[in-house]
């Protein structure tokens, strides 16, 4: 990398690479770790580390010396005037303002939505609450200019400088675009936009009926990108599911960004399969409504009944509640959920009541032997987990819930596993299905997996979950046990795969199937059910790396499966690790940053001898 300006005394400067966050108020949490590792891998590949921060960052002693940090920012991101608040409120989202993966930072604001705040309103009061909410985001976005405008008074850019606004909504998106509007100074910067956020309720198939909810987004946008016409804006999205979200607004091309792992994890990715003593269950991120912590007492309930599981673990669970007490709403289960854990036994279960700042998560993390992520569905269907991204990288195996980016995660690594047995030598038959019809069980089979293929119709399935549920029949038409299973997203290149455990005398399977989360009707180009021999010696693995939970009553189930098949577990979640963190490390990050950038010559050069790098081969997550 070479030098693009000159300093103060006219020799060659380094270039920049400044990272805003108006949320980071402290360490610890997903905030500050985020813009550690972006910093530490862009300054190792020639740039000069900036961090603009809130105002009330005072750790700049937990950061490389020579790092240039500027508390300079009054007000965070997360704030109930968005505009995406109202959308998604008016179409029935969840309440709940989201946060960063996994933000343990205190800088959140109450998230009430403004269509909340109209609701059972007469027209003239709607109408004021309309006109003062319009106000408000105006104030807000011209706060974020106020202060862009005080960053940059202290930090003057130069040709092939980058800026990486980590996260931002579209507030901060207009009052940056007011900034630059008004800056002549930033030619030959590149602007980096990450946005965190679902701008639309529930999956792809239900968006196009929430389109007009989401007209005064366009319209922000629209007017962002016309004041900043003259400057390059890059727009990124967490996972491919939000890129595909803000795309749909049509003014502006997303692409989604690797959310990046600890680096500190990876000397442990390695490590041995075998284990001595407990496996350690993990539940980390602070105790959240949104994060299932009130389905614990459940889950472990659960656990604690299987008596060859319950002897060879223990539960590690992060209880803080980041809320104000006493609790209110849904926060009301979480604090009841709390108060029946502590009277558990703590031989089996230790609970972590303080934050945990970022070398003790990063210790919790590595320690983990099984990961337990019992998320809400709605608040992660296209939202990243850092967390999962984490455990993850050191070859955890986790459990996680149906639905959602991080079951998104687990399908190509279970759909690997399962096409292997469907190739193996343990098949006893295989057979086309349909909805409702009897399939008889070959003798010996003790297991079945599915193999179902989707329309061709890219509108007929595209981002859409399909629930399966398997029913076993014994004599005499005697039903035995069902099985439910969700599938997808659907993608007519690639196949969705299930696994179902056979009980005991089952002598015929059927099989259903609907639109797991829409009233969509939905059905399978094809079903092939594959048989497989029950082995003598041991049960067949469901799946591999993960496995993920269709409801709450499963996770418990799907736990007892990994504690008693867990080096098959281990063992696959390592071989993911290896790829998982070349893919999720920060420098791949900043290198999918720096691809979009234009080729910038270096001082007394030919452009055409410098070109910029090749853009990086994208893999599509979903």
């Amino acid at each position: 990398m070479g030098s693009f300006g000159k300093d103060a005394s006219g020799g060659l400067s380094m270039p920049k690479f400044v990272l805003i966050d108006s949320s980071l108020q402290g360490v610890g949490g997903h905030h500050f770790e985020y813009a550690r590792h972006l910093l530490r891998a862009a300054e190792q590949v020639g740039f000069e580390p900036w961090l603009a921060t809130h105002r009330k960052f005072r750790d700049s002693a937990e950061l490389p010396e020579h790092w240039r940090v500027l508390p300079t920012y009054q007000r965070g991101i997360y704030s109930r005037r968005r505009i995406l608040a109202r959308a998604a409120a008016a179409i029935g989202s969840v309440s709940a303002e989201p946060r960063l993966p996994e933000s343990r930072s205190s800088a959140a604001e109450p998230a009430q939505s403004e269509a909340a705040e109209a609701s059972n309103r007469g027209w003239p009061m709607r109408w004021l609450t309309t006109w003062w909410n319009e106000r408000r985001r105006a104030k807000r976005s011209t706060a974020f200019e106020r202060d862009t405008v005080s960053l940059f008074r202290q930090l003057i850019l130069q040709p092939g400088d980058q800026v990486f606004l980590a996260a931002i909504s579209e507030l901060e998106l207009l009052g940056l675009a007011q900034f630059l509007s008004r800056d002549d100074r930033s030619g030959g910067v590149d602007w980096h936009l990450q946005f965190h956020f679902p701008i639309f309720a529930g999956y792809e198939p239900d968006y196009h009926a929430q389109a007009s909810n989401l007209e005064g987004l366009q319209r922000a946008f629209r007017k962002a990108t016309t004041l900043a016409a003259d400057h390059r804006l890059h727009f990124y999205a967490t996972t491919e599911g939000l890129a595909v979200q803000y795309n749909r607004l049509g003014v502006a091309q997303f692409q989604s960004l690797p959310y990046p792992a600890n680096p500190a994890l990876q000397s442990s990715r390695d490590r041995s399969a075998t284990h001595s003593g407990p496996l350690r269950i993990t539940y980390l991120g602070d105790a959240r409504h949104e994060k299932g912590y009130q389905f614990l007492p459940q889950i472990i309930g659960g656990i604690s009944n299987d008596a060859a599981a319950g002897n060879r673990i223990r539960f590690i669970i992060q209880s803080d509640c980041n809320f104000s007490l006493p609790a209110q709403g849904a926060n009301v289960a979480v604090v009841e959920s709390k108060a029946m854990l502590e009277r558990l036994d703590p031989k089996h279960i230790k609970l972590l009541d303080a934050p945990l700042d970022s070398e003790e998560f990063a210790r919790q993390t590595l320690q983990t032997d099984i990961g337990l992520l019992p998320y809400d569905r709605a608040a992660y269907n296209v939202r990243c987990s850092g967390i999962l991204v984490d455990l993850l990288a050191i070859g955890a195996p986790v459990v996680v819930p149906a639905g959602t980016w991080l079951a998104d995660q687990l399908a190509e690594p279970n759909r690997e596993y399962h096409v292997s047995l469907r190739h193996g030598q343990r098949v006893c038959a295989r057979a086309i299905t349909k909805a409702g019809v009897r399939l008889a069980v070959p003798s010996g089979a003790g297991n079945l997996v599915l193999f179902c293929r989707w329309p061709v119709d890219l509108k007929l399935c595209s981002g859409a979950y399909a629930a399966v549920e398997a029913t076993c029949w014994g004599s005499n038409g005697t039903r035995l046990a069902s099985w439910p299973t969700v599938v997808g997203p659907g993608r007519p290149d690639r196949l969705s795969t299930a696994f179902v455990r056979l009980p005991e005398g089952t002598e015929a399977v059927s099989l259903e199937w609907r639109n797991a989360y829409g009233s969509q009707p939905l059905d399978f180009r094809e079903v092939e059910a594959c048989f497989l021999a029950a082995e003598a010696d041991r049960q067949t693995p469901r799946g591999a790396v993960g496995l993920v939970a269709t409801d709450a009553a499963q996770f418990s189930i799907l736990l007892v499966e990994i504690i008693e098949q867990y080096a098959h577990y281990r063992q696959t979640a390592l071989g993911l690790a290896r790829r998982w963190i070349d893919w999720h490390s920060p420098a791949r990050v900043v290198a999918e940053l720096l691809s979009q950038r234009p080729s910038i010559p270096l001082p007394g050069s030919s452009p055409s001898t410098h070109p910029g790098p090749k853009p990086i081969g994208r893999v599509l997550r979903r």
